[in-house]
């Protein structure tokens, strides 16, 4: 009973973090993405969240996936629970689009982590 508790204090912690809007420079994008592109889990994670709050981007809910998608590779638990909170607010059309392209995101992504260590 106790895993459930704090399995759902965890999930809810997760809500309020992805849901917690800032406001982030476009400088500060534009540097999250180029880490982002180079394979840095952690900027990969940050940029999906700009992209799911919209905050010094569009919002945009394929974008906010692909990255926090991509950022699995060293926090898979993490990644996992943000990709279902986004896939939420998404359409049919965009979860279909979303998996459709996450195999290719995964390849790529994982090739430029590795390139990292």
């Amino acid at each position: 009973m106790w895993s459930k508790i704090i399995g759902c204090t965890a999930v809810a912690a997760m809500v309020t973090l992805l849901t917690t809007v800032g406001y982030v420079e476009k400088s500060e994008v534009n540097s999250l993405r180029a880490r982002a592109k180079a394979g840095n889990p952690q900027a990969q994670y940050d940029l999906g969240l700009c992209y799911l709050n919209g905050d010094g981007v569009l919002r945009n809910y394929l974008e906010a996936y692909k990255w926090v998608f991509s950022s699995g590779t060293s926090d898979p638990e993490r990644a996992d629970i943000a990709c279902k909170i986004i896939a939420r607010k998404m359409t049919a059309a965009q979860i279909a689009e979303v998996e459709s392209q996450s195999m290719s995101w995964q390849r790529k992504f994982t090739r430029s982590h590795l390139a990292m260590k």
